[in-house]
């Protein structure tokens, strides 16, 4: 006796072993066509003051993100992890700053990138 899924979009049948081979093949997919990879990262505003912080979006709407390279740094026996921007974006980074405290107030001027695993870490750009 086979046990069916049935996907709400369309009328396909999956058996039970195919979900667990759909959710890997669209957690690849989702990787492969992600628009951020370990050369670019997201931007968000920070709030010095709380724990506040939004997305900073471009003038299309789009989220902003910046080039560079995820870096570790061992000192003894604390390890961080940043993101090395590259050298053009780095005059990009005070601009980000005012654009952060123009959307969303004097209190948001701390620019952060994401790791793109939402993993409520903060780091920094170096």
């Amino acid at each position: 006796m086979n046990t069916f899924f049935y996907i709400l979009s369309t009328s396909s049948k999956f058996y039970v072993g195919q979900p667990l081979i759909i959710l890997i093949a669209n957690t690849f997919f989702y990787f492969i066509v992600h628009p951020v990879s370990i050369n670019k990262t997201f931007v968000y505003c920070a709030s010095r003051y709380d724990d506040n912080w939004f997305w900073l979006k471009n003038e299309y709407g789009k989220y902003q993100t910046l080039s560079g390279e995820w870096k570790t740094k061992q000192l003894c026996d604390f390890r961080f992890d940043y993101f090395l921007i590259k050298n053009q974006n780095f005059e990009k980074i005070t601009k980000l700053i005012d654009i952060c405290i123009n959307n969303f107030g004097s209190n948001y001027d701390i620019i952060q990138p994401e790791d793109t695993n939402f993993s409520k870490k903060w780091y920094p750009f170096a």
